[in-house]
């Protein structure tokens, strides 16, 4: 994953855990950070195979409450068929560049577009 990657899946699974669950919710949007960091140091051995997989779901854990939470609010535009669909795809996902790309998708149809300052 280059670092652009990287920036831009952190930046879409931060929006959509915020947007989710609130601010509050800021250090528990690290978890794909977290992950990545994990899954780059699983290549040289440091963390295990079962480390990182608790790692991994615990992160779409968090996604997925944090879409179930957007879709309660008042302006959600999916249906509940992407919702499902989405669940589908982040339990399907077996990395966090997979899982990324998911967030990035996720975030350009569920989250609103920020508007111009004037």
């Amino acid at each position: 994953m280059s670092d652009t990657d990287f920036q831009s899946y952190v930046g879409s699974y931060k929006s959509l855990i915020i947007n989710g669950l609130g601010n509050e919710s800021a250090l528990k949007a690290r978890s794909f950070e977290t992950l990545v960091i994990a899954e780059r140091n699983q290549s040289l051995g440091v963390n295990s195979i079962t480390q990182l997989s608790r790692m991994l779901s615990n992160t779409k854990l968090i996604l997925n409450q944090a879409l179930h939470h957007l879709a309660l609010l008042d302006g959600f535009l999916p249906t509940n068929s992407h919702l499902l669909g989405w669940q589908n795809e982040i339990q399907e996902a077996h990395t966090s560049s997979e899982l990324g790309l998911i967030c990035q998708r996720i975030s350009h149809v569920a989250l609103p577009v920020p508007q111009a300052l004037a």
